[in-house]
């Protein structure tokens, strides 16, 4: 398959009530993009072919993603420039695709948590663990000075992952001692 050489790493933007539309909606909805805007998508092969795009940095439902990365491969070259802006002719508000660029992109995000009201951090948090169950049930267990920064400024709360590790917001609040009430927002940025 020679197309696959023609890869593209678009970066978007999805907010706005567009934030509960979970993975596989969002999948369909750039589908349908995709197609209406007439770009010269690579197929997969065989008798059931699907466009060769993919979100390979899921971003969970509720979560506002400002630096999100569509991997798009096309049967032909195409300026960069002009991928985002066709693209974003056939996409709904909330769902705007920001830049792109040839090949790959290597995501470097922190979360940012709009807190209700203002909070302090416990001064133990280093040392506080996080536990994790697997896909094969197996528990782990992350002690979070090890796994990630925290930063407050006033009613906001930065975590920045230090690893590879994925860790849910949700999970470090309640473990911070924060309520699910108390989280107004959740925005997964680009470092």
């Amino acid at each position: 398959m020679n197309d696959l050489k023609y890869k593209y790493s678009l970066t978007f933007r999805k907010e706005g009530l567009l934030i509960f539309l979970s993975q596989l909606d969002l999948m369909r909805l750039l589908a349908r993009a995709l197609q209406k805007s007439g770009l010269p998508v690579a197929y997969s092969q065989g008798f059931n072919p699907h466009p060769r795009y993919a979100l390979p940095y899921p971003l969970p439902v509720g979560y506002t993603g400002t630096a999100e990365i569509l991997e798009l491969y096309l049967t032909r070259p195409l300026p960069e420039t002009g991928l985002a802006a066709r693209l974003n002719e056939y996409l709904p508000d909330g769902v705007c695709m920001t830049g792109a660029v040839p090949g790959s992109l290597q995501p470097a995000y922190y979360l940012r948590v709009l807190l209700e009201a203002e909070f302090s951090l416990p001064e133990n948090w280093p040392e506080l663990v996080l536990t994790k169950e697997t896909k094969r049930g197996r528990v782990e267990h992350f002690r979070l000075g090890e796994h990630m920064q925290l930063a407050l400024s006033g009613r906001e709360l930065y975590i920045t992952p230090l690893g590879a590790v994925p860790l849910r917001a949700e999970k470090i609040c309640a473990l911070l001692g924060l309520a699910p009430e108390q989280i107004a927002e959740i925005i997964r940025e680009a470092r």
